[in-house]
């Protein structure tokens, strides 16, 4: 189902890696569970999941696809059931814990999946986390833009990928995939 992560690269970063997989693995559980007994949003913004320093590059904004979830809820619930332990003592968190390098990694198989991007950790052999935007437009009258980047963004070798589509463009209307301000300055690049 999917690769075991490389916990020995991660070395101090290991408790971070954990919690921002298991954060999103929480709330994942959690929508998932609210959706199935109908209940409605709370209209409360969720605080975001802190990214960790361990990881390369930045995915952006992670929205997951809620239907692909409640496909994926018997395996999310019991990898939660598996990995519960470790948010309830993180001090149990070592590399050698037996079957934890699997669980994280069929978690981040899921979560891969759920939100449409790549989530690697510095050190890994794998393709660097990528960002990724799907824009489907009916009308433009002002400007869509499928990802906007100010300042430094991550790693190199850092991904991009971005999908707008827009089936009427207005004479005011301006559609852009990915815009890119090095500067950290609100300047376009160009690119």
């Amino acid at each position: 189902m999917s690769d075991a992560l490389e916990l020995t690269v991660l070395g101090a970063g290991l408790p971070a890696a954990f919690g921002f997989l298991f954060g999103h693995l929480d709330r994942i559980v959690g929508r998932h569970l609210a959706r199935r007994d109908g209940a409605a949003a709370s209209g409360e913004a969720e605080e975001p999941v802190a990214l960790p320093a361990c990881l390369d590059g930045d995915p952006g904004e992670l929205t997951p696809d809620l239907d692909l979830a409640d496909r994926l809820a018997g395996s999310l619930q019991t990898l939660y059931g598996r990995l519960g332990p470790y948010a309830l003592d993180a001090g149990r968190l070592s590399p050698q814990a037996p079957g934890l390098a699997d669980d994280l990694g069929a978690l981040r198989t899921l979560l891969e999946a759920i939100y449409g991007t790549r989530l690697t950790f510095h050190g890994e052999s794998r393709e660097a986390t990528s960002m990724r935007a799907t824009v489907d437009a009916t009308a433009v009258e002002g400007t869509v833009k499928g990802i906007e980047m100010r300042g430094a963004w991550g790693s190199e070798q850092a991904a991009f990928d971005a999908s707008v589509t827009a089936r009427h463009v207005g004479p005011t209307g301006r559609v852009v995939g990915i815009e890119v301000d090095t500067t950290g300055r609100g300047e376009s690049t160009g690119a």
